[in-house]
């Protein structure tokens, strides 16, 4: 049974790393980490594996991916979804960022766009600048030396 995921690239880039240093496919690492949120604990990270770090390119633009499910699993995969009301592709980001603790890889890409925001908004070396109440700019006045 197939499942259509749509993620950010960052995390299908998590996926394909994970599951291959597992030696399993995409869709047997969703498989065993979903049995493994039932408590069925099948997987383990290894202490050993990367840690991610991710440019806003990553986790702005996402691709859709291809899941198999084996039958039982998916009708156990869709039940568990309805009871918590998610989306296939949200469960799958979140059961990937917690595999993986992303968090922080995460959060240096929303630290690294707000600290670009800052230095793009800064005032002008030369001082600041009025502005009209329309909103235009307006120069400093000058003080011209009298005789």
């Amino acid at each position: 049974m197939q499942v259509v995921l749509t993620l950010p690239k960052a995390h299908v880039r998590v996926l394909d790393t994970e599951a291959a240093m597992l030696g399993l496919r995409r869709y047997q690492f969703v498989e065993l980490l979903f049995l493994s949120e039932l408590g069925q604990a099948i997987l383990t990270r290894p202490s050993y594996m990367q840690s991610y770090q991710f440019v806003l390119r990553e986790i702005d633009e996402t691709q859709r991916v291809l899941i198999y499910f084996r039958p039982e699993v998916k009708k156990l995969f869709e039940e568990h979804l309805a009871r918590q009301r998610q989306r296939p592709s949200s469960w799958v980001a979140m059961a990937l960022r917690n595999w993986a603790h992303l968090d922080d890889a995460l959060r240096a890409v929303k630290y690294t766009l707000l600290w670009m925001l800052r230095v793009a908004c800064r005032q002008p070396a030369h001082g600041p600048m009025r502005t009209t109440n329309l909103g235009r700019p307006e120069p400093s006045p000058t003080v011209t030396p009298t005789s």
